[in-house]
């Protein structure tokens, strides 16, 4: 991996340092897509489609239509916050919005596609391992650089602790603890994370308490060397680290029709279902849409059916962003107006030649859900749906009354034990939440955290994984802490 280019990238202007690293990383890239997604991410992806000119595309994040394992490479500046993104997929892990980005990002690059991260200390430093552990599991740690808290004053005024992360996606999620997700102290007491305690080269500084970022003296910052140089400095340590990018044929994406008629799928399409594009139906199936062969009956049906479902997708919408009845309103009568003309010409959409006509969709049952059937699969009338709010946003519980309850409810949208979240919803003490769980849950003693609120698992995940290292860990600690 050409990782030399991290160099060059910090000290370009935005825009050229992103080109040009897009360019040496891939060896030499001159044709594919790279998206920018706002607030920060950039991805890149080679294509084997030599004519196909680079194409740019900016959205939120959260609304990008990408499918999982399609680049080969993202690299950004993750942005940094306390609040969080509303995202279905992630939701019940609770993360803040830098901690999404890793997570979202490891799904959207391929098996081997490489993340090259610059991110806040925290991701490495904070005492919550969850985060690390959640991204250990999915990718490996191909290294980390620790920037001094200078390096970034020149061009945004500031005095901030950065990490330049470099993560390898793996074929799948394994079930491993690398040392790298615990955090440790250096010879000064200073909280480190390991990594960084076992290559002290790759940091870029000198690691002290610093209480000038937020008042408070328990911070820390990565202060710089007085006598160094920091471009010196970062390639010593660029060149330490390993790893190897493995290129990744694709199938071939042609900018025009191939003789089977097929284009370059519209990631925007959802996979296996019709759409109309340039006038045309076409189906889609994986990176290639196909030009639909129908006869005329059948292709009038797929556009009836296909104008039918974007409707329900935006009824669907409307309702689980709570929009006003208005809204709402405007859309069922829209949604009444075509089904009705449509099944005034075609019949029910569970009738037979609909069912010939849109069985391959992977939304057919989706829209044969809008008619009520009787046992002998007659229709007798229309579902709620047209008429009523029957999609619900999530109601988020602000109470419960035990322990129990509480980490139903932590498991449920936090994804983990979060004994802070779980007091909160109880109105208890952290400790006498602990004491109600006792043999439900279980200090991790890899945590390495003397917080009551941290490092806790429920019986199961405890009780899984390198259970004899535990147990060893588990006996040292007890002699001195009673949660062990």
């Amino acid at each position: 991996m050409n990782v030399g280019a991290i160099k060059t990238c910090l000290w370009l202007p935005r825009r050229k340092r992103l080109c040009r690293m897009f360019r040496r990383l891939s060896g030499g890239w001159k044709n594919g897509r790279y998206e920018n997604s706002q607030a920060g991410t950039w991805t890149i992806r080679n294509t084997a489609d030599k004519a196909r000119s680079n194409r740019r595309k900016i959205r939120l994040y959260e609304n990008t239509p990408f499918d999982d394992g399609s680049f080969d490479l993202a690299v950004g500046n993750v942005p940094f916050g306390t609040y969080k993104v509303s995202d279905a997929r992630y939701n019940k892990y609770n993360f803040l919005i830098h901690d999404y980005f890793f997570a979202k990002t490891i799904d959207k690059v391929r098996p081997g596609g490489l993340i090259a991260f610059v991110t806040s200390k925290g991701t490495l430093d904070k005492a919550n391992p969850q985060l690390r552990k959640y991204i250990a599991q999915r990718a490996e740690l191909i290294g980390a650089i620790r920037l001094p808290n200078n390096a970034f004053k020149a061009n945004a005024g500031t005095e901030v602790t950065t990490d330049i992360l470099f993560l390898q996606k793996r074929d799948r999620a394994i079930d491993i603890l690398p040392s790298w997700v615990h955090i440790t102290k250096n010879d000064d007491g200073v909280p480190i994370n390991q990594y960084f305690a076992d290559h002290p080269e790759m940091v870029l500084g000198r690691m002290a308490f610093d209480s000038n970022m937020y008042g408070n003296n328990k911070d820390t910052a990565c202060l710089p060397f007085p006598d160094r140089e920091l471009p010196e400095l970062l390639e010593y340590a660029v060149g330490n680290l390993e790893g190897a990018y493995v290129e990744q044929d694709f199938d071939e994406e042609p900018d025009v029709e191939t003789d089977d008629g097929a284009i370059p799928a519209d990631p925007e399409v959802k996979n296996f279902t019709y759409t109309i594009h340039n006038g045309e139906i076409y189906y889609r199936e994986n990176t290639l849409m196909y030009k639909a062969e129908l006869n005329d009956t059948a292709r009038e049906r797929v556009r009836g059916l296909i104008a039918i479902r974007g409707v329900v997708r935006s009824l669907i919408d409307a309702q689980l962003e709570n929009r006003p009845d208005a809204d709402i309103a405007a859309l069922q009568s829209k949604l009444n107006s075509r089904y009705d003309a449509f099944t005034k010409k075609y019949g029910v959409i569970n009738g037979h030649g609909n069912k010939r006509a849109f069985k391959l969709d992977a939304d057919y049952p989706l829209l044969c859900s809008l008619e009520l059937l009787n046992e002998e699969n007659e229709f007798v009338g229309k579902a709620a749906f047209f008429t009523k709010r029957t999609v619900r946003p999530h109601a988020r519980i602000e109470k419960v009354d035990t322990a129990s309850e509480a980490l139903i409810v932590s498991m449920a949208e936090r994804g983990r034990v979060d004994i802070a979240f779980m007091s909160g919803l109880t109105g208890k003490d952290p400790k006498q939440v602990v004491w109600d769980l006792h043999g439900v849950i279980f200090k991790d003693p890899m945590s390495d955290t003397g917080d009551i609120t941290m490092g806790w698992q429920p019986k199961d995940e405890y009780l899984s994984g390198n259970v004899r290292e535990k147990l060893k860990i588990a006996q040292i600690k007890a002699e001195s802490d009673a949660l062990f």
